[in-house]
């Protein structure tokens, strides 16, 4: 009973789910006299991404996915890709050991003949659109579902009207038939969720944002505002164009103005290799490429996100949320964050927003304290992995 009484409400709510899930199974075994259902599920996921290495938002969204995946079922990753040894050192580092099975290993580097040689699994899961056609290789019944990401048809179109480029060109005809291929479909923003269930009507639709832990640390250590020395801004981005127009219009609209003030910005990630070009004072820092994002967030104050072209829910948004760190961005980069005037972000529409914003910040270290608990309070009620798969989760235990 003391323990119990000294449980933490996250303790509690994860004991109910689990108390829930034996009656279901119970239930559900004594309605069809068969205890099949309760054998632990398998699943495989299917990717050509090295999601395992840090720094791109895609790589954070896929491994948070499997790291759920892997707390309960038997889990695998088939990946279209070499395993090299510095490769065999991040898949340790990221603690996926014995999870991921190279393509090579595989004569004729097929799909196919990798699931005959394997025990059946319940539910495979196909990373993108462009792995669509791999549905095709199954040599047996199982729960096809495909992670999405976004749609891309529409985002080709938003991207066009900018006169920007996006790496797969496809019609909405053509992709709606490939999802009508899937027993079900992940988006990660409601949004897209309610259009994919309007596009394909019949299908098991599911919205699952990225899912991320926030920081442990108590509030009083994790969350104080530093009181003396300049205000720390940061950035983290992959090497995408629209991370880099982003970070180019910032230096030119928005840097000259409040750089005047006491007032650094460290830029992190493979973005910076774009933004090396530019002529930048000493206010600036590009560190390039990190190998621990945990300590990149703790060096800053507050984090950025002036992204003005993309689709879905901005991870580096959600990790600073996750992080405890208010959060300045343009209306896309808030995209997938409900409320975000009260889950610690202050949306920029415009260049004199932004100043507005960080100048306001500068100056105000009690608001940038209150900023910081509503953030990780958001991240703890929207984007925890508890929350963000739970309606994968259920659905594979159902199968």
């Amino acid at each position: 009973m003391p323990k119990l009484m000294n449980a933490t409400p996250e303790h509690l709510n994860a004991y109910q789910r689990r108390i829930g899930q034996e009656f279901d199974g119970l239930h559900r075994a004594l309605s069809t006299r068969s205890i099949s259902h309760m054998r632990r599920k398998r699943v495989l996921v299917v990717t050509d991404i090295p999601f395992w290495e840090p720094g791109v938002g895609s790589h954070s969204r896929i491994l948070s996915l499997c790291q759920a995946l892997r707390a309960e079922f038997d889990y695998q990753v088939f990946f279209l890709g070499t395993i090299l040894p510095d490769r065999e050192k991040l898949i340790a580092a990221a603690g996926l050991q014995g999870a991921i099975v190279s393509y090579n290993d595989y004569v004729g580097k097929s799909l196919a003949l990798f699931l005959r040689k394997q025990p059946r699994y319940d539910t495979v899961i196909f990373e993108y659109l462009w792995l669509a056609h791999l549905r095709d290789a199954m040599p047996y019944q199982a729960t096809c579902i495909l992670d999405t990401h976004y749609l891309m048809a529409p985002s080709e179109y938003r991207f066009a009207i900018q006169g920007l480029q996006t790496g797969v060109s496809i019609t909405l005809k053509d992709e709606v038939a490939i999802l009508a291929k899937f027993d079900a479909l992940l988006a990660i923003q409601q949004e897209e969720a309610r259009w994919m269930a309007r596009l394909v009507p019949n299908k098991i639709v599911l919205c699952c944002p990225h899912g991320v832990e926030a920081v442990s640390e108590t509030l009083t250590t994790k969350l104080e505002a530093r009181r003396s020395g300049n205000l720390r801004l940061g950035f983290i981005g992959g090497c995408s164009n629209a991370n880099s127009e982003a970070m180019r219009w910032f230096l030119r609209q928005v840097w000259p103005i409040v750089s005047q003030h006491d007032i650094e910005l460290h830029v992190y990630g493979n973005v910076c290799e774009k933004l090396r070009d530019l002529p930048l004072d000493a206010g600036v820092t590009l560190h390039g490429h990190v190998s621990s994002l945990d300590k990149a967030y703790a060096h800053c104050d507050v984090m950025i996100n002036p992204i003005m072209h993309s689709d879905g829910p901005k991870i580096k948004s959600v990790e600073a949320l996750a992080h405890g760190k208010p959060l300045i961005a343009s209306p896309v980069g808030a995209m997938g964050i409900e409320k975000p005037e009260s889950s610690g972000v202050l949306v920029a529409r415009s260049r004199s927003e932004f100043i507005d914003a960080l100048l306001r910040l500068a100056l105000n270290p009690v608001e940038r304290e209150s900023l910081a608990r509503q953030a990780l309070a958001a991240a703890q009620e929207q984007f925890s992995p508890a929350v963000t798969y739970a309606s994968l989760m259920a659905l594979v235990r159902s199968l």
